[in-house]
């Protein structure tokens, strides 16, 4: 999973930076009232790993342990779902390449959602 970055899929940040400036800085000001040119809302996001999250705190997954393969995009949506701070939080987390968080869930926390 991860966000529909509209004309940005495929670049660098350096790139995006170096070909869409003001956009950019626009985006890492304010990300949820300004999205990629061409690009998914972040409130479109979060409700896309909402419903995911969901899913996997299902009964069919209670008590087990389900390993996620994600950007960091969701990452930080998910870190937020978890700290119940929603998107408040989306750029204080900077997950790191190839990086292994623990996050825990139960079913009926997903369904409180």
């Amino acid at each position: 999973m991860e966000s529909n970055l509209g004309k940005w899929e495929g670049l660098t940040f350096d790139e995006i930076r170096e070909q869409f400036p003001q956009a950019m800085k626009r985006w890492v000001k304010s990300p949820m009232t300004f999205n990629a040119p061409a690009g998914e809302k972040l409130k479109s996001l979060q409700k896309r790993v909402r419903r995911f999250l969901k899913r996997i705190g299902s009964d069919n997954h209670s008590g087990k342990t389900v390993i996620v393969v994600t950007h960091s995009g969701p990452i930080r949506v998910i870190l937020g779902e978890a700290k119940g701070r929603g998107l408040n939080d989306f750029w204080t987390t900077e997950p790191k390449t190839g990086c292994c968080l623990s996050v825990n869930f139960t079913a009926e926390a997903q369904r409180k959602r």
